[in-house]
């Protein structure tokens, strides 16, 4: 925090410079320009998508929100830069999915994608004491891959939902001269990845966000009914759905990369398995259909996965209910709750190659098991892990790793628009007691330059000690530090401008120092102007102290 005096008189210009390491791609064709946020036509994306080359570039001249009624498909390399996630917003509006991509590669920045919806068939009705069908699969929220690499870069992904399909019901037993049992329910669809499904050979996620995305198994159908027998019982009901991956899941790639990306409110869940079927000539109730699995509140991955300077918190992963027992005499019984596994990520192969640095995996919840993890990974240094979940690979002395019956916290504040235009979870430094988070200073971030938000990394604050081998960076995406207030005048008012990724500060003012309550927030609102926060302030005295302060 810092306070600066300011007199009519003074004038004082502050420069910052920021050297940015961005991902970039050499690709020379055409670029082509989006004019229109319409959904189709002249100048749209997807006029433009449709009109572009291998290797072609799409960028913006509108910001706004394309509400979609379809996805569009990207089936070649191409490169779409939109002007930031607070400016362009991809809304799939419920309809599909927002994209199909199959190129190499296929990179998408600067953008929101959201309300993306899949949602996997329902299963047919079984016949006559046949089963029912069962529900289709759901793949992809937001964004189907299917080609050979695959890059997010800078976008923020939200409230994107998959689903799979509900089982069909068993079909009921008839008395006649020939009798079937009833038919048991059909099982409820697999879902995976609630925003992104990825079946390329490579994927690469940097700078972005994923948050309350899902991925939710079907339900299960509900077993058929007995109407002719008193021996046999109602139908079982189908089993729930397995859900798996509520962000995103690399379903082959032999390597994934997840850098300066934050991981948030993503939630997984298993299908309640279907009902029991009912009896109605005094036989017993069908047994209701066991709950699906679900898996990777956050992540799921097939192979190996790298993990540098991330935030994976507050992520779940939820067991599916059984189904409840059909009616008879007796009723049936319920069906079992399915498992909850590994709330942050979840990898299929457990040998210790999943190389993991400076990243923050902590209060994730699963109800079953592994609360953050199910993973095998490879300790690359200065990491937070909440839980030691799985212990078959060790952890080096500069990860700080707590034990399941005592996890560690690593103290963030609540995810917010701390800057950049995504949301993250700022360490928390401040407070009364004060409050240091473990994370801060605590870090080593080797070729990073910025964090997610763009904000300059690293930031050493001299009065926290640095992690021994640590370089005083702070672990996860985000980076707290200080900016310097930018001031000049313009008539009787004064010109106020910070760091635009310093998102996460507020201005505030006072004609003197002494005395309590000083300082009072500047009700101007920031305007951005290039990549600076301004705010025009008219001064009411002669001489104004003022500071910024975290939000």
């Amino acid at each position: 925090m810092k306070t600066i005096l300011i007199k009519r008189a003074a004038l004082l210009f502050i420069c910052l410079t920021l050297n940015l390491q961005l991902l970039t791609v050499s690709l020379t064709a055409a670029v082509l320009t989006v004019t229109s946020l319409a959904d189709s036509g002249p100048g749209s994306l997807r006029d433009q998508v449709a009109a572009s080359a291998a290797g072609d570039t799409i960028q913006f001249a509108v910001n706004g929100t394309i509400l979609l009624s379809s996805a569009i498909n990207i089936s070649h390399t191409l490169n779409v830069q939109g002007p930031g996630a607070s400016a362009l917003v991809v809304d799939a509006n419920h309809a599909g999915r927002a994209f199909d991509t199959s190129g190499d590669p296929v990179i998408l920045s600067g953008m929101t994608i959201t309300n993306g919806l899949v949602v996997g068939a329902q299963g047919s009705d079984g016949g006559i004491g046949q089963n029912g069908a069962d529900g289709g699969s759901a793949y992809g929220g937001a964004i189907l891959d299917s080609g050979i690499s695959f890059v997010l870069s800078n976008c923020w992904l939200v409230g994107n939902v998959a689903q799979g399909g509900e089982g069909g019901r068993g079909g009921n037993n008839v008395i006649g001269t020939t009798y079937f049992p009833p038919g048991r329910g059909g099982g409820g669809g697999l879902s995976e990845g609630g925003a992104v499904y990825s079946m390329s050979s490579t994927v690469t996620v940097v700078n972005c966000t994923f948050s309350d995305n899902r991925a939710v198994g079907g339900v299960g159908g509900k077993g058929g009914t007995n109407v002719a027998s008193s021996l046999d019982a109602g139908g079982t009901g189908g089993l729930g759905g397995v859900g798996q991956a509520g962000a995103i899941q690399s379903s082959s790639a032999p390597i994934n990369f997840f850098i300066n990306s934050t991981f948030s409110a993503n939630r997984t869940g298993g299908g309640q398995g279907g009902a029991g079927g009912d009896n109605i000539d005094s036989g017993p109730g069908g047994q209701g259909g066991d709950g699906g699995d679900s898996g990777g509140g956050a992540i799921a991955t097939a192979n190996v996965s790298n993990l540098r300077s991330c935030t994976i918190v507050s992520n779940f992963a939820f067991a599916g209910p059984g189904g409840p027992g059909g009616n008879g005499t007796p009723p049936g019984a319920n069906g079992t709750d399915g498992a909850g596994t590994a709330g942050g990520i979840v990898g299929y192969v457990l040998t210790c190659n999943n190389p993991i640095a400076s990243t923050i995996l902590a209060d994730n919840f699963a109800s079953t098991s592994f609360s953050n993890y199910f993973m095998a990974f490879n300790d690359n240094g200065h990491n937070f892990i909440g839980s030691d979940d799985y212990a078959g690979c060790p952890w080096g002395p500069t990860t700080q790793v707590g034990t399941i019956p005592m996890p560690i916290h690593p103290q963030l504040g609540p995810l917010a628009q701390n800057g950049g235009g995504r949301p993250t979870h700022a360490p928390v430094f401040g407070g009364s007691p004060l409050i240091v988070s473990p994370v801060i200073d605590a870090g080593f971030s080797p070729g990073l330059a910025t964090d997610e938000r763009g904000a300059p990394r690293i930031y050493d604050f001299p009065s926290i000690p640095n992690a021994p081998g640590g370089d005083g960076s702070d672990i996860g995406a985000f980076e707290l530090g200080s900016s310097d207030l930018g001031l000049g005048m313009a008539g009787s008012n004064v010109v106020l401008s910070w760091p635009a990724y310093y998102g996460d500060f507020i201005l505030q003012s006072a004609i003197g120092l002494q005395g309590s309550n000083l300082w009072n927030n500047v009700p101007d609102t920031p305007v951005v102007v290039g990549n600076q926060f301004v705010v025009t302030n008219r001064m009411t005295n002669a001489m104004m102290f003022y500071r910024l302060i975290s939000q």
